[in-house]
């Protein structure tokens, strides 16, 4: 994820001379797959960890793009064994204001684009080790709240729901490539609950780079 990184910070210098406050950060969060079998093999959310960089104009929208990596294992005493992993890359548009009761505060609601690349593996109900792995696009919608911390840092708590479904023709099983027909439809949905530290970069009063 080195050169989206470096590209949005070159970009980023460029567009604060336009008048955007340009913003980067580290993201932690959970994230809950919306298919009906998670819940009942892996018990609890799984973590993300990622980055966010948001391009905010004068105005009330603000663009965000990030990138986040899922991991989680199956839970204990559940009788299953697998694991399942994915790399999430967000486009959000969002509208942002202001709180007049807190200063400094402002809340934030969008929808967006979502793609999903992933990775499972594990036992079926017939005892079989099966792999599959599949990547697609889809949409959600996100919401949050940002507050700031002390000079150009910033929290930031955001929940987001995404919804993108892939069709899957081909699957490893007990170690063969298997055609899979009719293809098998994979929900890649989630729901996400995260915390963000944002810096201001470029364009604010108190930007990490005033000046440059």
């Amino acid at each position: 994820m080195r050169a989206p990184v470096a590209a949005a910070l070159v970009l980023s210098a460029v567009c604060a001379a336009d008048g955007l406050v340009v913003r980067a950060g580290a993201l932690a969060s959970d994230a809950s797959p919306t298919d009906p079998g998670y819940s009942d093999r892996f018990l609890t959310p799984g973590t993300t960890l990622g980055f966010r960089i948001d391009f905010d104009a004068s105005g009330p929208l603000c663009f965000t793009l990030g990138a986040e990596k899922f991991s989680k294992k199956a839970a204990e005493g559940t009788g299953w064994n697998g694991k399942v992993s994915a790399l999430l890359v967000s486009a959000f548009p969002s509208f942002r204001t202001g709180l007049p009761v807190v200063p400094g505060c402002s809340v934030f609601a969008g929808p967006g684009a979502v793609w999903v690349t992933g990775d499972y593996s594990g036992t079926d109900n017939f005892g079989r080790q099966v792999a599959a792995s599949g990547s697609s696009l889809g949409f959600g919608f996100c919401a949050g709240l940002d507050i700031p911390i002390a000079g150009p840092v910033a929290g930031r708590l955001e929940y987001r729901r995404a919804f993108i479904s892939v069709q899957l023709d081909k699957a490893d099983i007990d170690g063969q490539s298997t055609m899979l027909f009719p293809a098998a439809s994979a929900d890649l949905g989630y729901g996400q609950f995260g915390f963000a530290a944002m810096i201001d970069l470029f364009g604010g009063g108190n930007s990490l780079l005033k000046g440059l």
